[in-house]
């Protein structure tokens, strides 16, 4: 049971809906579902903050976790949330099975490379795309 509500169309057909069922791998997740005219199927991510939400999420059946973070949060040029390192990314890429695991968190396009290194299938976020 879920409460679904529509949100912007970004032009190409996408639409995502955000759903408020609590997810069993994470103790305060939404899951989102983005759907294209493409794709025959929802993708399915979960946000993941440890390995062991990694494991249960995979375990659910996502399609992608977005991991992090990696590197931490700057604000101001202080960091004010510690990321998890490389080697707990290396894990969680691991503890993923079929879900592709998206490093997050303080990547820049400097250290997008390492993160794929690691076992990344990519990154997210939303500074480094935005040029910021």
């Amino acid at each position: 049971r879920y409460r679904a509500a529509p949100r912007t169309d970004r032009g190409r057909g996408w639409r995502a809906r955000e759903t408020s069922v609590k997810l069993p791998w994470c103790t305060n997740g939404v899951a989102k579902a983005a759907t294209n005219s493409h794709l025959a199927e929802p993708v399915v991510s979960g946000s993941c903050h440890t390995v062991a939400e990694v494991e249960r999420a995979s375990e659910a059946g996502v399609d992608l976790v977005l991991f992090g973070p990696v590197f931490g949060k700057m604000a101001g040029g202080v960091e004010v949330v510690s990321g998890v390192g490389l080697e707990a990314l290396r894990r969680a890429c691991a503890a993923g099975g079929t879900a592709r695991v998206l490093a997050l968190g303080g990547v820049t396009a400097e250290l997008a490379e390492v993160c794929t290194e690691a076992g990344a299938a990519g990154i997210a976020g939303i500074r480094v795309f935005a040029g910021r």
